[in-house]
């Protein structure tokens, strides 16, 4: 897989990191989330195949997304960022 096949969601509620993220990830497919609900929602409706998951976020801290995102069965790599 290469370019637009390879799915990436960002889950950022800082709209400034998220916008500067999806500049420079712009030769994939790139989805957005503001929230751990979000992510999840956007996680089962498409096939992610990455995601970059901020620990700070308005409706749970990053790491119990993280666990709720393995415990889906989902099985995409998971990058924890914070900025």
């Amino acid at each position: 897989m290469k370019g637009k096949d390879i799915h990436i969601l960002i889950v950022e509620d800082d709209t400034s990191m998220s916008d500067l993220l999806c500049a420079i990830l712009k030769d994939y497919t790139v989805f957005q989330a503001k929230s751990a609900r979000e992510a999840l929602d956007c996680l089962n409706k498409n096939d992610i195949h990455i995601t970059l998951l901020d620990l700070r976020l308005p409706d749970r801290h990053g790491l119990e997304a993280l666990t709720h995102i393995k415990e889906s069965g989902e099985k995409n790599e998971v990058i924890v960022i914070t900025s």
